[in-house]
């Protein structure tokens, strides 16, 4: 065996791509921070664990990193500087948020950015205030969100997930159905849910673990 040193690797959580700029990217990395690769280059841009992660859709100049439990930053010049516009030490949006808390860039809206904490915050002028939506009824002592998913054809239509629950909204938030019958009732954890971009009504969900009950499912 030849041991090998210094070698240059990350373990990627996400990855955000330029839809205005292909080959341009940010992504976030375990232990590592979050980076960017901007016309070839790669910087380290911002600390922690760097997890969930985009390059605006409609404004390559303006990206979003994150580090842990939801700590979001925003570069409006392209990566070279970056200003913290939520942190996880207050209340509401800046309340503590799930480890690798999320965010997204609506596309049936792109002016609105959304972030998961104990519930959705939604900001239309990025990041400067924000707006809470309904309560989720969790039957459960976690009460975060773990992932979410907005309807690219309805964005009234959003999906969440809370540890083994799942909820829906179909008036962007403001009230929820628990829609977990149906999920086997082990206590794993769902890794993701994804709605189909043609109908608001079709979803995946992934549950993780090594139990028989962990699957993917279809509705």
């Amino acid at each position: 065996w030849t041991y090998y040193q210094n070698m240059q690797t990350g373990f990627t959580y996400r990855i955000g791509l330029s839809e205005m700029n292909p080959g341009d990217l940010v992504t976030g990395w375990q232990d590592n921070g979050s980076a960017t690769l901007i016309g070839g280059s790669w910087e380290k841009v911002t600390g922690g664990d760097g997890f969930d992660c985009f390059i605006d859709y409609s404004d390559p100049n303006t990206i979003i990193t994150s580090y842990q439990y939801g700590n979001f930053y925003k570069s409006t010049d392209g990566g070279n500087t970056f200003d913290l516009i939520v942190n996880q030490n207050g209340t509401g949006v800046n309340s503590q948020g799930y480890f690798q808390t999320e965010i997204m860039h609506n596309r049936t809206n792109l002016n609105e950015y959304i972030i998961a904490k104990d519930k959705l915050y939604f900001t239309e002028n990025e990041g400067i205030t924000w707006t809470g939506a309904g309560s989720i009824p969790y039957t459960s002592l976690w009460n975060k969100i773990g992932r979410f998913d907005v309807c690219q054809k309805n964005d009234n239509y959003i999906y969440a997930t809370s540890y083994g629950e799942a909820f829906r909204s179909e008036d962007k938030g403001q009230s929820w159905s628990n829609i977990s019958a149906g999920l086997d009732p082990d206590s794993s954890y769902i890794y993701d849910i994804i709605i189909s971009p043609h109908d608001s009504l079709h979803i995946w969900s992934v549950k993780g673990g090594t139990n028989a009950f962990s699957k993917a499912y279809e509705s």
